[in-house]
């Protein structure tokens, strides 16, 4: 992997948790974005998450991401100048 490509990782990692621990302080203090992996092309990305907490709590914090995963990357858009704004997965 090149330098380039761990540091779009790095930033939307970085840009993706700052987003949630910010906007949504109550739902994302299980949350901790663990790593992003943007493909060479910027087109598609996986970003990696955990949840400290019971069952319960994973499966709420599951529904909180896949519900906000459009407002994710709309914000993402807003705050990182890159030349495509990649599809998130989480």
């Amino acid at each position: 992997m090149g330098l380039r490509n761990e540091r779009v990782n790095e930033l939307v990692r970085r840009e993706v948790s700052d987003f949630l621990h910010v906007r949504y302080r109550s739902e994302s203090t299980c949350l901790t974005i663990l790593s992003a992996r943007i493909s060479p092309d910027l087109r598609n990305g996986i970003v990696a998450y955990s949840v400290l907490g019971d069952e319960e709590q994973v499966r709420r914090a599951v529904r909180f991401i896949k519900s906000k995963t459009a407002e994710i990357r709309h914000a993402l858009g807003k705050r990182v100048v890159l030349k495509y704004l990649p599809k998130l997965r989480f």
